[in-house]
């Protein structure tokens, strides 16, 4: 994606690209804590509430540099970050009802397994001290120099759905298309059969 959307700029505009990031956009690895945390939650998927709860994060490893919560991209299961939307010192956006409560526990100093998600992960990234009050009833799962992974013993498995999942009915849809082709197909060679019996004594009284 990102060539052909470098393919579709102005010429001219690449140079000016190229020489803006020079020096600004850096490899950086990411600390081996992820991928523990990271196999843990594929191992046993469910929610994640991402801390500090905050979109942008700020990691010394990184250089100190604000990124977006990686959380999100690195982990399997689905993560609640905060949506609020800045622009400048104001918030002008907040969209997402779960996003909404979590801020409403850490604001109260409430346990956070009140949201019914499997998994709470502390990041040490700088943004506002998460109470401990917030994490009482939470089992320790993790605990590593950059991330601190807490697991809730009351956790259950949402309800599965009552029919198949997006493969299961693409699948569906293919058997019923190839059907429909098929019983089409067969109704148009019954109608020849038909129509030619019914043709025949026609024929035979006219010769």
């Amino acid at each position: 994606m990102l060539l052909v959307g470098a393919a579709m700029l102005p010429v001219a505009l690449l140079p000016d690209l190229a020489f803006g990031a020079l020096g600004r956009l850096t490899p950086v690895n990411y600390p081996a804590d992820w991928a523990v945390v990271a196999r843990q939650v594929a191992d046993r998927p469910g929610e994640v509430i991402s801390l500090p709860f905050q979109e942008y994060q700020r990691y010394a490893w990184n250089g100190g540099r604000v990124v977006i919560d990686p959380a999100p991209r690195l982990l399997s299961s689905p993560v609640l970050i905060d949506d609020t939307l800045w622009v400048g010192d104001v918030a002008v956006g907040k969209e997402d009802p779960r996003a909404a409560q979590v801020r409403d526990l850490l604001a109260a100093g409430r346990p956070l397994a009140a949201m019914g998600a499997r998994w709470v992960l502390v990041q040490r990234a700088s943004g506002p001290a998460v109470p401990v009050t917030s994490l009482v009833g939470l089992r320790l799962a993790h605990a590593g120099a950059e991330l601190t992974l807490y697991e809730n013993p009351a956790w259950t498995a949402p309800a599965g759905r009552n029919g198949p999942g997006p493969v299961g009915y693409a699948h569906l849809l293919a058997g019923t298309v190839v059907l429909a082709i098929g019983f089409s197909g067969t109704a148009q060679v019954l109608r020849r059969v038909v129509a030619s019996r019914h043709a025949s004594p026609a024929e035979g009284e006219g010769g």
